[in-house]
């Protein structure tokens, strides 16, 4: 027969009673967790045992280059009108911008005025003044990273909708982020609420147009900008420059607040973001 000491039985009874008391919280509904302190919660169930949604995104990095490009595209435009320099054929082609200096004499030039105003791009030459302008791979990863670290937090923020304290949201590989929603048994609302586009980007009205352009003339619309409509139909259009000033993903948070009794919205970027607007404001 076997023989227990007394100070072996109170540790086993203790155990029992502090196991019985840590699950006694899954006794009660779930949604009358919140009364309960911090330190006694139910234990959270994941999709092997509750149920519920799994998706797994994909961001559209490619998306993410053309912009770099076009926005490559819409510097060299300005910094060779800036410098004076006559250009045609400007344009994206595959991985590159592509454009043709008719005076060969100026071609050095345009690569160093460029080059002081575009970072992170390497030129070839070809014949006959034709430039090609290529972004460092190194740049196009950093932008595709930040990309998707905005993304998960963009899926974050609008999966705490669902009200789900247990919600992980993570990276996988490259350019993807699964989703796993313990007891949201609706992957098409999900996929709904999640899917809808957020992008937002800084962009300065056009050079000549100080305000919103009713009914333009296509003629009106120069190269190198593209129309914004406004809130409504009535309030006619915004033609800005297609340069993005400053990308959205140099934004670090946004909150409401007041200024002299009035609603504002403050804003703050990144180190970066914050030596490029007080460049395009100043």
């Amino acid at each position: 027969m076997l023989e227990f000491g007394r100070l072996k039985v109170i540790s086993i009874l203790l155990v029992l009673v502090f196991g019985v008391v840590f699950a006694a919280p899954n006794m009660f509904e779930r949604s009358s967790s919140s009364v309960f302190p911090a330190w006694w919660k139910p234990v959270n169930l994941g999709l092997d045992l509750r149920g519920g949604s799994y998706l797994l995104m994909e961001v559209d990095t490619e998306a993410v280059k053309l912009e770099q490009y076009t926005d490559l595209q819409e510097s060299v435009r300005q910094t060779l009108r800036e410098s004076r320099i006559g250009y045609r054929n400007l344009s994206i082609r595959g991985d590159a911008v592509t454009l043709l200096i008719p005076n060969n004499e100026q071609v050095s030039e345009a690569k160093l005025s460029i080059g002081a105003n575009v970072s992170n791009i390497q030129f070839e030459d070809f014949d006959n003044g034709r430039l090609r302008i290529t972004l460092l791979d190194e740049a196009i990863r950093d932008r595709q990273r930040d990309a998707v670290t905005q993304s998960i937090e963009i899926v974050r923020r609008r999966v705490d909708e669902f009200g789900t304290t247990e919600a992980s949201i993570q990276r996988q590989g490259q350019d993807r982020i699964i989703i796993e929603l313990p007891g949201i048994d609706d992957p098409e609302r999900v996929k709904e609420l999640i899917g809808r586009t957020a992008k937002l980007n800084f962009h300065l009205l056009a050079p000549g147009f100080s305000g919103p352009v009713l009914n333009p003339n296509s003629k009106d619309i120069p190269a190198g900008t593209m129309v914004i409509p406004g809130n409504e139909p009535s309030a006619g259009v915004f033609i800005v420059q297609r340069r993005v000033s400053v990308p959205g993903e140099m934004l670090v948070d946004s909150q409401p607040s007041f200024q002299d009794g009035l609603p504002v919205v403050t804003f703050r970027f990144n180190t970066q973001g914050g030596r490029r607007f007080a460049a395009v404001t100043g």
